[in-house]
């Protein structure tokens, strides 16, 4: 139809007509969406709750904040390990010299709140690796460092949670100058951050 000569030229050109055609409609329909946004915005006149600016900023900026996941992420060197079947639920770390009532022992772990499950994972430094993880919402059997992998996993990880709340700190700002409304937008945004799992790759599928 265009006259074209060359008949490998003539089999190339719809295909880059597809893509072109592909790229637009994409394109297009991406601009659509952020008009709605905005017009669903206007509507409500700024009477979004923290958990609605906590999603939209989540949509608008998680693929840009270089979000790491437990504990590969976060684990320097191998380390000899051992198994540790860690129940869900929120992991308490025990720092006391004895256990006396609700105190737990330095070494000791409770999952799932006042009357959950104590377990012995060994030191302090492996009670916090495990709280780290329950805080990314890993459970089940998994393996444990060592001791000086654990400290070191733990100090990435509290400087890697510290600068994310610092980010969606200022994000919540920019939503809201209620400063308790942006310590939940913020807190929001941290949970989402800490359960992010990313694309699954062929290996850990």
């Amino acid at each position: 139809m265009l006259g074209l000569p060359d008949p490998a030229e003539r089999l190339a050109v719809p295909s880059r007509l597809y893509a072109a055609l592909t790229s637009l409609y994409t394109t297009t329909h991406d601009r659509e969406l952020v008009a709605q946004k905005d017009r669903s915005r206007s509507k409500r006149k700024g009477q979004m709750t923290p958990a609605e600016m906590a999603g939209e900023l989540w949509e608008e900026h998680h693929p840009y904040l270089n979000l790491l996941k437990f504990p590969n992420d976060f684990l320097r060197r191998a380390s000899r390990g051992e198994p540790l079947d860690l129940p869900p639920g929120p992991v308490e770390v025990g720092n006391a010299m004895l256990e006396t009532g609700t105190r737990l022992r330095a070494g000791t772990i409770r999952v799932g709140g006042p009357t959950g499950e104590v377990q012995d994972v060994g030191s302090v430094a492996r009670a916090r690796f495990a709280q780290a993880g329950s805080f990314f919402g890993i459970y089940g059997t998994h393996t444990m460092p060592d001791d000086t992998a654990c400290e070191e996993a733990i100090h990435a990880f509290e400087a890697y949670r510290k600068d994310l709340f610092q980010q969606f700190s200022v994000l919540a700002s920019q939503r809201t100058r209620d400063e308790r409304k942006q310590r939940t937008i913020a807190d929001a945004l941290m949970r989402r951050a800490l359960s992010w799992k990313g694309t699954v790759s062929p290996a850990e599928a």
